[in-house]
């Protein structure tokens, strides 16, 4: 089967890519989700971050996950936005 958080993950994924959460929607939180799965709200974490890492969701800081996609064939990229600015980059200077 796998890991539990991996479990949880590819089944919010598929709840993600049939459209049950849509673009910019609030995830739920945290502890409902680990209540209403019955599993510890560290798994939760742990499948939300899954699901970060592979550009589903985006997290806010205080404020929580919120969806970036619905269908990864979709969209080539996330509708994600930052609220940080780009940082500028380095250039090395000539010697």
């Amino acid at each position: 089967m796998g890991t539990l958080y991996l479990e949880l993950a590819r089944e919010l994924a598929h709840s993600l890519e049939a459209g049950v959460y849509q673009a910019g929607e609030k995830m739920p939180g945290i502890r409902a989700t680990s209540t209403a799965r019955k599993v510890s709200a560290a798994t939760v974490v742990s499948a939300y971050r899954q699901l970060e890492l592979e550009g589903y969701i985006e997290s806010r800081p205080r404020s929580g996950f919120y969806v970036c996609r619905r269908n990864r064939l979709q969209l080539a990229q996330p509708e994600c936005t930052s609220s940080e600015p780009e940082r500028p980059r380095l250039v090395e200077a000539a010697s």
